[in-house]
């Protein structure tokens, strides 16, 4: 690593070009950590594998169920019964990171949110991520729920190569239901650039967020985790990545 690479009071950090997945900074990439909602990333995936296996489309109904209308933190206050398509779920989790919307979607792939979690963690090994071990798919603080910093760098970079399509909703500033405007949680879009993904945080995990940007031919993705409040972790990594993209530059 660079003599002059910057210090960072996050407990875990990365930053890699994609896709050569050249490291340009870490800091305990490799240690696995509670990921908040960054998990939604592999929740996200699997609906995306799904809607390209056409198991699953973006107009269908969901029902919502009594245990997705329960769920706290981040939400659209579903009702249980509430029919809503699969396409505004995702763009629900996503955008507002709405966790009765993810478990809604968890259920609709696997019937239970469990055995969603269960399919998450045979996905995650399948495609080597190493240290991802899932007990929900929202992110909430739970027994063995672990992610690292790179296996969430990982599942973004499929996301952006294997899905464009969907990778867009990342960066969609705002999203409306039942006539009520929720806007994107992610505080680096609007820097150049930055054109997804997400943030996460509990109080296991700290202040979290994942995030890619593409400055000419460039693409970097950026993971933080186990910062103090939000306005750590939006200092944080707009710097690291705006030192990254220095890095980069000075390396070609």
């Amino acid at each position: 690593m660079a003599a002059d690479q910057p210090s960072t009071r996050a407990r875990q950090a990365l930053v890699i070009e994609y896709p050569t997945t050249r490291v340009l900074f870490e800091k305990r990439a490799d240690r696995a950590m509670a990921p908040s909602s960054m998990t939604k990333l592999m929740t996200a995936l699997l609906v995306f594998e799904g809607l390209r296996n056409k198991s699953l489309r973006l107009d269908e109904p969901v029902t919502i169920s009594k245990r997705a209308a329960r769920q706290r933190g981040s939400r659209l206050s579903l009702r249980s019964g509430d029919s809503v398509p699969l396409g505004a779920l995702l763009q629900a989790m996503i955008i507002h990171s709405a966790n009765d919307a993810a478990v809604a979607l968890a259920e609709r792939v696997a019937g239970t949110e469990a055995k969603f979690a269960r399919l998450m963690t045979k996905r995650a090994k399948q495609l080597g991520m190493k240290r991802s071990r899932f007990r929900n798919a929202t992110g909430f603080t739970a027994k063995g729920h672990r992610m690292s910093a790179e296996d969430v760098a990982l599942v973004a970079g499929i996301i952006i190569a294997k899905f464009p399509r969907y990778y867009a909703y990342f960066g969609q500033p705002s999203f409306t239901h039942a006539g009520k405007t929720y806007r994107n949680r992610n505080p680096l879009l609007g820097l150049p650039g930055v054109d997804g993904l997400k943030t996460g945080q509990t109080r296991a995990g700290g202040y979290g967020l994942v995030v890619s940007a593409k400055r000419g031919t460039r693409r970097l993705i950026l993971v933080v985790n186990g910062l103090k409040s939000e306005s750590d972790r939006k200092r944080e990594a707009a710097r690291l990545l705006e030192w990254s993209f220095r890095r980069a530059a000075e390396k070609q």
